[in-house]
């Protein structure tokens, strides 16, 4: 993967993705976006074919609660701080006719 990126690419990537940097954040842009692939250059040359396919780095970790009940919080209480309410309901604009 080749490092050489110049501040035209910077300004056609931050044009796709609708930003308008300044002239010296370009810089510093393109100063990272150097160093980014240089690293992603190193780690290319790291031998994984012993390393099994994974979706992830961490093994997984079920956290599973118990099963139960608990008290709500009354609906009065609930709405209480909406700034546009009727009885016990949020009363927001109608979006659909």
């Amino acid at each position: 993967m080749g490092t050489e990126l110049d501040r035209d690419q910077v300004r056609s990537l931050a044009e796709l993705a609708r930003l308008d940097p300044s002239p010296a954040d370009e810089g510093r842009i393109l100063t990272h976006l150097r160093r980014i692939l240089e690293y992603v250059s190193k780690l290319e040359e790291l031998e994984t074919s012993s390393a099994p396919p994974s979706s992830s780095v961490l093994r997984p970790i079920q956290h599973f609660r118990k099963d139960g009940t608990e008290k709500s919080l009354p609906a009065g209480d609930s709405v209480a701080p909406a700034p546009d309410r009727e009885g016990h309901y949020f009363r927001v604009p109608r979006v659909i006719d």
